[in-house]
């Protein structure tokens, strides 16, 4: 949603439920709508749990609402009984992690691995970190500073995320 139109749902959110309005204008625009986001929406952009349920009930909308309820409660009850026993194994096995979580911590100590970290500071929050590989590819090294107790990097990233 663009900016003009997000205004627009605001001015009519405001007009009609003013304390909703109140509540929503606490909360900074960056932090829940696309058009303020800077173009990142935390990696996504969609909702994955409506786009989860809209695959789920998939063929049943026709159906009359009490079979519609029926059929929403045995699928979302079927996927937590699958989901569970995944999870059962797992802790069976010795698993700590999700197998995608465990290959995406190998991937970032991979590449933190091509990574020089200077530290600024006693307390380790503020660090330079400078990619070894960007020295023989480029003419300037790339450099980022991190301020991990602000949760921020001038290369974008870690907020976005």
């Amino acid at each position: 949603m663009k900016e003009p139109r997000l205004q627009a749902k605001l001015s009519a959110l405001r007009a009609e439920f003013c304390q909703a309005a109140l509540w929503i204008d606490c909360i900074p625009l960056e932090k829940w709508t696309q058009a303020y986001d800077g173009g990142k929406r935390y990696g996504h952009m969609t909702i994955n749990l409506a786009e989860y349920m809209n695959s789920i009930l998939k063929g049943t909308r026709s159906l009359p609402i009490w079979a519609l309820v029926r059929t929403t409660f045995q699928r979302t009850n079927s996927w937590f009984v699958e989901q569970g026993t995944k999870v059962a194994s797992m802790i069976v096995g010795g698993h700590q992690f999700p197998k995608d979580l465990v290959a995406s911590l190998r991937k970032n100590q991979q590449q933190s691995a091509l990574c020089h970290v200077q530290r600024f500071n006693q307390d380790n929050t503020k660090f330079d970190v400078q990619e070894i590989t960007s020295l023989h590819l480029r003419s300037r090294p790339m450099s980022f500073k991190v301020k991990l107790n602000e949760w921020w990097c001038d290369c974008g990233e870690f907020q976005a995320l």
